[in-house]
């Protein structure tokens, strides 16, 4: 089973029901429903000819933060541009093309006052041809009293 990610952790109580002409068997189900372990999450959004529109979510904390930094990786001839999210929209936001092999960019968002997660802290384009894999590393969230944490990233297939 999957469920949303807007369903809240709980223990949920299920009731499954397969019926096959005149014959109709019940099973009762225990679904546990877990949060997602803290980090940072991309998204495809959307997509239009050959841009992709991407949406990095902090995922499994409730926690306030004042900034945060990370790695986008992209396929080779990908270009990248950065926008705040929904959580950052009165940050400011900068990019920059860390490496062209492998084509890095790394993406920092300072905040004057702190916002709470779960939710989107960026918005990506990416451009390119050919597909590949968007990667997302070295992630690390800044606190309200300026001390960081490390998080983990994740990836997401971009098809050709």
């Amino acid at each position: 089973l999957a469920v949303a990610s807007s369903v809240n952790p709980g223990t949920y109580a299920l009731k499954v029901r397969g019926t096959s002409g005149s014959l109709t068997q019940e099973v009762n189900l225990t679904l546990t429903v877990t949060a997602p372990p803290k980090g940072l999450r991309p998204s495809l959004l959307g997509r239009s000819g050959n841009a992709y529109t991407v949406g990095v979510d902090l995922v499994g904390t409730a926690d306030f933060y004042r900034g945060a930094q990370f790695t986008v990786e992209l396929p080779s001839g990908f270009t990248l541009s950065a926008t705040t999210g929904e959580l950052t929209g009165g940050c400011f936001l900068d990019y920059v093309q860390a490496s062209s092999n492998p084509n890095r960019w790394n993406v920092a968002l300072v905040c004057g006052s702190a916002f709470q997660g779960p939710g989107q802290l960026a918005v990506l384009t990416v451009s390119g041809t050919g597909g590949g894999t968007l990667t997302l590393s070295n992630g690390v969230l800044a606190k309200p009293d300026y001390s960081e944490e490390s998080v983990p990233g994740g990836s997401l297939t971009l098809a050709p």
